[in-house]
């Protein structure tokens, strides 16, 4: 596991990314089929449907970042999920094409919030030569899935029939008449969500400095601060003071996880104990 994914938390949000986007093609062929059963005129339903899971694109994508930064990314990721699990519990109740144009901008509206939490919070989650494979390993997830979503719903969509033989699932709304033949499809999608944003809250752990600015606050603030007033101590000359300012800045760095700047930090006090003649002190600080 640690080979491909780079990390076993990656893994699970890969496993999440696999599900989820099952759930989506499973979704959108659920959408636009139940759009043609209503309209008399299937194809403008359809192409209205898929316009909707494409405009917010065109329009918020640009946003969706800079509002996921001022958030805890990983709630942001478990709250979409949600959120889209109850669009989709509610899509057997609908039965209009308006009500599915509606639920499709909403579910796009999530998504975009939802991945640019995820791809935000992936190079904290795997080394840097891996951060590659990951970003491929997420496009096998997308688009791997589609095949196995068409078949999906063809089963997906026979078991609904069978459901529509037991009386007492009636509210739920399983039938075989036109219109009605995709509710089970629906539930599908939105047990998959659940089970993502479940997998997310539980198992991934995402390092405190990827969560986002809000979240890390003053202490980023802080580590930085201390950073550049040590490289302006060095340049200037005085070793002593960019070395504490250095040794200040490092558990900072360690209590939000960044990685990176943990590196730095090290590299600078070993560079600087080189530089006042400590070098087995350098030694084991470039070690760590």
């Amino acid at each position: 596991m640690q080979r491909i994914f780079g990390s076993r938390d990656f893994y699970y949000l890969w496993v999440v990314q696999l599900v989820s986007a099952l759930g989506d093609w499973v979704g959108l062929f659920a959408i636009t089929a139940l759009a043609a059963q209503l309209s008399s005129a299937p194809e403008a339903a359809t192409a209205l449907v898929l316009t909707a899971r494409v405009a917010p694109g065109l329009f918020l994508a640009p946003l969706a970042g800079v509002f996921v930064d001022r958030f805890d990314r990983k709630k942001v990721m478990i709250w979409s999920d949600l959120a889209r699990a109850v669009v989709f519990m509610a899509l057997p109740f609908v039965r209009s094409v308006t009500g599915l144009v509606i639920a499709s901008l909403l579910l796009e509206v999530f998504t975009m919030l939802w991945s640019p939490a995820k791809e935000a919070v992936t190079p904290s989650l795997v080394p840097r030569k891996k951060l590659t494979d990951a970003n491929s390993l997420s496009l096998v997830a997308a688009y791997c899935t589609m095949p196995v979503a068409g078949g999906l719903i063809y089963l997906l969509t026979a078991a609904n029939g069978s459901l529509a033989n037991i009386s007492w699932l009636g509210p739920l709304q399983f039938s075989n008449e036109m219109g009605n033949t995709q509710a089970l499809a629906f539930y599908f999608n939105a047990a998959s969500f659940v089970v993502g944003g479940l997998i997310i809250w539980k198992l991934v752990r995402i390092p405190k400095h990827a969560l986002g600015r809000h979240v890390i606050g003053d202490e980023r603030v802080l580590a930085d601060a201390l950073v550049y007033l040590g490289l302006a101590e060095q340049y200037a000359g005085d070793l002593s003071s960019a070395r504490r300012r250095f040794e200040e800045c490092l558990p900072v760095a360690r209590r939000f996880g960044d990685r990176h700047l943990i590196a730095m930090t090290l590299n600078m006090l070993g560079q600087l104990a080189v530089q006042q003649g400590a070098h087995e002190e350098a030694r084991r600080l470039l070690r760590e």
